[in-house]
This record gives structure tokens, sequence and C-alpha cells, in this order.
């Protein structure tokens, strides 16, 4: 009976190292499964970071060219005002008959007149102002375009 005792209790044994060997077995592949858990939350955990980053970067440049639409708006509409009170203030004047410019006229008037290379800009040009006596108007004024006026 105490043969049958040591060998049910070798028996009993053996079963039980079985029993750790499973069990050691499974901490290790939980133990696995919880360093993949950790290092895919770093991973995300960076990802979002350099999301927040990238998000935070396009807020800054939206409200850097919100900004610039603003100042391009204004300068427009300067630009604007400023085109308005040039084109009242050359509507005085008036080119003499056949005195109208051509396109060309106004390259040669800065160019020079291709041959001397000298520049026609000291040449005045002739004009008169509604209602009032006869002005000379630089040449700088052919940079207008004045066209004749009715």
């Amino acid at each position: 009976a105490s043969v049958q005792k040591v060998d049910v209790g070798n028996k009993l044994i053996g079963e039980a190292g079985e029993t750790m060997s499973e069990i050691v077995g499974s901490v290790q592949r939980v133990t696995g499964i919880v360093d993949e858990i950790a290092t895919a939350s770093r991973e995300q955990s960076t990802g979002v970071a350099q999301m927040n980053q990238a998000i935070g970067q396009m807020d800054q440049m939206t409200q850097q060219h919100a900004a610039s639409v603003s100042q391009i708006a204004a300068s427009a509409a300067s630009l604007e005002e400023q085109v308005r009170n040039l084109s009242l203030t050359v509507s005085v004047f008036k080119l003499e008959e056949g005195a109208a410019l051509s396109t060309s006229s106004h390259r040669e008037s800065f160019s020079g007149n291709g041959k001397t290379g000298k520049s026609n800009l000291s040449k005045p040009v002739s004009a008169r102002v509604i209602g009032a006596e006869r002005v000379q108007v630089s040449a700088a004024s052919r940079l207008l375009n004045i066209q004749s006026f009715s």
C-alpha cells in the first residue's frame, strides 16, 4: 500500500509539473501580448502627438493666410481708390488733334529712338486743359495711355 501511495504521489507530482509548465507558458504569452499592447499604445501616442502638431501648424498657416488675405483686400481697395483719383486727375487733359499716341511710341519714349540710343523723355507732348489755356505735359504722361476724351 505504501508503494501504491508513492506511485500515486509521483503521478500527482508529474501532473502538477505539467500544469505548472502550462501556467508558465500562458503567463509568457500574456506577457508578450501586454508588451505588444504597450508598444502599440506608445506608437499610437506618438502618432496622435504628430497629428496634433500638424493640426497646430495648419491652424497657424490658416490664420497667417487669413491675415494675408485681409492685407491684400485692403491693398486692393487702396489701389482702386488711387486709380479712381488718378483717372479724375488725368481726365482734364486732352491731346491735340493728330497727337494720339500708339503703343510703339510709348516704348520709343523710354527705350530711345533705336538709332542713337537717346531717350525721348525730354520731348513734351502738347495738350490743353479743358476750358483753360495750353499746357505742356511731360513724356511721363505717355505712361498713362491718355486717350481723347469727348
